[in-house]
């Protein structure tokens, strides 16, 4: 179905095509694809080189400290009764000088969308302590989280913090993420777990930069060294940031699960601490045999994690392999700008990938370069690559209802230090100058959003992201790209409160596979929302306009005829394509459509033997009726002369 300059076109074959269109819909299948990894070219070695403006480790210095909420809990009763009513965008405050015995209790479910949050860093307090003492837990977890939550400046201290023995009880993970994204862990004291401090799991991000991944930053890890076990941060199948952490006194400092092709981490500017009974940063994978309790033995075929980028990290042990990668990545593993204390002349024990029971010799996917080895520090390293300023949006929140967005700054190169200067109004007031800030925006609008680096020689690099977001309340707003190719009008009531719009553009060749007999446009994007309390909204109350100029790429698949385009969004839940009802307005090359649903975007159209065979069929129709209106006439004619009495 398509309106052509403003006027329906409707039709027996268009409505029949439709009914088609939707029973073909349900076999469509989601491909995901992985976003390019983005290496750091930050100059220099080791995790000195930490451009992020807060302590490697967190505490006392860091900025982002969080000192009240709307909920504050000093009492195991509080705490609980607090989780059970919090909703989506609550913080929950635990005093510096609290201590909540959380002893007997397991899986304890934050909701999405929740902050436990307490002050350490602040003066001199360590933060507030939040513990368990159970020794007959066995795989269990403290906390199971949902979407989108967040532990900051809190200690979270665990039952046991002795090597023991393997498989002995308790084994204990601190905070568990399962099948759930956007798990943020900062400036935290997690200690004495047996299992893993932090555990991220199935997080269905495939990406480092993609929205949805995890980040673990500007924690102090220690203690967690339970034998056959002992992880800081433990990942499988998920894709994250673990950056300016200290660790020591563990068995794997950073440990990955075997057989993940989407496991995409990278790890920069952290301390390995020398206090570390086996190999400091560790990832499973094919090579694993029976003896390492892997039954189903060594397997080529099974990949050790998908992208790792491990860079700018101080590894302080001489005797443990800083990494040891156990197997082949299925996209690569990149280690490089690390600062280690084995001798270069021992490189491959140092930073190693174990190939033997695969029958492969090292390196495969796997890249080491660039990195200082010994005991005595660098500090000659003057050479540096040319100064980018770059950035992401990395979340959204809410402060007095209004809505509050994160940066991650993604800036490399120049020589260090760098400062840094935001606007994130477009209107040439420096807004903030920390490295990773957030900004509240109280206004409904468009917003323009530019960050300028400069590096100590005073060079300097501007990034700017035009029409970079779009601040929407329940009286409705106009969000756009920055050059006006999409644009979607928001009316009255669409959202309940202030809520963000991004409007992105992607490439098909990342998209499902269209529906039969419809052809892939090159036009395609994504529009998202995010409410106050950086949830997705996925289902408006009142139905958008959206408007799409196509492209000549557009008319070459509609063979030459942009009335046969239309507009099209991914149904997630459904997994299936949505072809919508389309005005095409062929003056201004633009195709306009009304949804309710925020998604993936798609410029189609029905192919030109589809439209031959349609046109086809109807000649054959009024064909075969003209033929039985002749055939009925030549019989009627047959039977008056056979009536007519003869002479």
């Amino acid at each position: 179905m398509k309106e052509a300059r403003g006027v329906l076109r409707g039709g027996l074959p268009r409505v029949c095509a439709a009914i088609l269109i939707s029973l073909l819909l349900s076999g469509a299948v989601l491909s995901v694809k992985a976003l390019p990894a983005q290496e750091s070219v930050v100059p220099g070695f080791g995790a000195d080189t930490n451009p992020t403006g807060n302590p490697v480790g967190g505490g006392t210095g860091y900025s982002r400290i969080i000192a009240s909420g709307d909920y504050t809990c000093a009492t195991r009763a509080e705490f609980l009764a607090a989780l059970a009513t919090a909703t989506s965008g609550d913080v929950i405050h635990i005093p510096s000088a609290a201590s909540i015995d959380l002893t007997g209790l397991h899986d304890v479910n934050v909701p999405s969308g929740i902050t436990i949050a307490s002050d350490r860093g602040s003066g001199d307090s360590t933060g507030g302590r939040i513990f368990t003492s159970s020794m007959e837990a066995r795989y269990r977890h403290l906390f199971n989280v949902g979407n989108y939550v967040t532990f900051s400046g809190i200690r979270l201290e665990g039952p046991d913090g002795t090597v023991g023995s393997k498989g002995a009880d308790p084994t204990i993970t601190g905070i568990y993420s399962s099948g759930k994204q956007g798990l943020v862990v900062e400036n935290c004291e997690i200690y004495n777990w047996t299992f893993a401090g932090v555990a991220v799991y199935d997080d269905g991000v495939d990406g480092i930069n993609n929205r949805g991944r995890f980040y673990v930053h500007h924690n102090y890890f220690h203690h967690n060294q339970r034998e056959g076990y002992g992880y800081g941060v433990d990942t499988a199948g998920s894709s994250g940031l673990i950056e300016a952490n200290t660790f020591d006194y563990g068995r794997h400092f950073i440990a990955g699960g075997r057989g993940f092709p989407v496991n995409h981490i990278e790890s920069r500017f952290n301390v390995f601490g020398p206090h570390c009974t086996n190999a400091l940063y560790d990832q499973h994978g094919g090579n694993d045999d029976p003896s390492w309790g892997f039954d189903e033995g060594p397997d080529p075929t099974v990949p050790a994690s998908g992208t790792l980028l491990i860079h700018h990290n101080r590894f302080q042990s001489a005797t443990q392999p800083s990494v040891a990668i156990r197997g082949v990545p299925s996209v690569t593993c990149e280690v490089y700008n690390n600062w280690t204390l084995w001798p270069e002349s021992q490189s491959t024990m140092c930073f190693k990938q174990r190939l033997e029971n695969l029958g492969l010799t090292p390196y495969r996917n796997m890249n080491v370069y660039d990195n200082w080895y010994g005991t005595t520090p660098e500090t000659s390293f003057t050479t540096a690559t040319q100064l980018q300023a770059d950035f992401l949006v990395s979340s959204v929140g809410s402060s007095e209802g209004f809505i509050v967005v994160s940066f991650t700054n993604m800036s490399s190169g120049g020589v260090l230090p760098l400062t840094c200067a935001w606007d994130f109004e477009n209107d040439g007031v420096v807004d903030s100058t920390e490295w990773q800030p957030s900004h509240c925006y109280r206004q409904p609008g468009t917003y323009t959003v530019s960050l300028a680096v400069t590096d100590a020689t005073r060079d300097a690099d501007t990034a700017v992201r035009w029409n970079c977001l779009t601040i929407l309340s329940s009286s409705g707003a106009t969000a756009e790209t920055a050059d006006r190719q999409v644009t979607t009008e928001f009316p009255d009531g669409a959202v309940p409160s202030m809520a963000m719009v991004r409007i992105e553009t992607t490439t098909a060749s990342s998209l499902p596979d269209v529906p039969g007999g419809f052809a892939m446009g090159d036009t395609c994007f994504g529009i998202l929302a995010l409410d106050n309390s950086g949830g997705e909204i996925a289902t408006l109350s009142q139905p958008a306009i959206i408007t799409a100029k196509y492209s000549e790429a557009d008319v070459e698949a509609a063979g030459g005829n942009p009335e046969n385009l239309v507009l099209a969004y991914w149904e997630e839940t459904a997994g299936e394509w949505t072809i919508l009802e389309t005005v095409v307005n062929t003056a201004e090359m633009t195709l306009t459509a009304t949804s309710t649903h925020l998604s993936t975007w798609a410029v189609m159209a029905a192919p030109a033997s589809t439209q031959g065979q349609e046109t086809a069929l109807w000649i054959w129709i009024l064909f075969g009726i003209g033929a039985a209106l002749v055939a009925g006439i030549i019989l009627m004619k047959c039977v008056s002369i056979r009536l007519v009495p003869e002479n």
